[in-house]
């Protein structure tokens, strides 16, 4: 029974995720964008699968990391920090190195108090691969938007040459 639940989560992810991709592509409408909730959810689901988890454990894991993306998401969008740039005067960067140390901050603030949360119902080689399949899928989504905008550049220039 906990090998088909998991087989289900599983195929629900992909086939959300599918679905999501594949709409639009007729008649020319716009992709239909993924909210952030959605995003985090699919990507609690797979961790949680990978993990092996069982349902009641799987339901609080992805209830939690779907909160903990959420404060992360808002504690980058609240962080207000500007890139260092070669024009700036001394005072300017002094101020946004500070800002970027408050949002490390903050940013650390939030991972600790997640680690408890999870610590509730995972062990800390458990938490320790969370941490490590999060990373590993976001760096896996940079690449695909850089690819994205890569392709939607190519695909500009060509329409312009035509």
């Amino acid at each position: 029974m906990k090998n088909f639940l998991k087989i289900a989560v599983a195929a629900m992810a992909i086939l959300c995720t599918t679905a999501t991709f594949a709409q639009g592509s007729k008649n020319n409408q716009p992709k239909q964008k993924l909210t952030p909730e959605q995003i985090a959810t699919t990507q609690a689901q797979e961790i949680a699968y990978s993990l092996g988890l069982d349902d009641a454990t799987t339901a609080k894991f992805v209830t939690t990391f779907v909160n903990y993306r959420m404060d992360i998401r808002a504690a980058k969008k609240s962080a207000g920090t500007k890139k260092i740039k070669k024009d700036m005067n001394e005072q300017q960067v002094e101020d946004a190195l500070k800002a970027q140390f408050a949002h490390s901050k903050k940013v650390l603030d939030i991972r600790e108090k997640y680690f408890g949360e999870y610590r509730k119902f995972l062990n800390p080689r458990q938490i320790q691969r969370v941490y490590e399949l999060e990373k590993r899928q976001t760096e896996k989504m940079k690449a695909q938007q850089k690819e994205r905008k890569a392709n939607k550049k190519a695909n500009k220039k060509k329409k312009n040459n035509k």
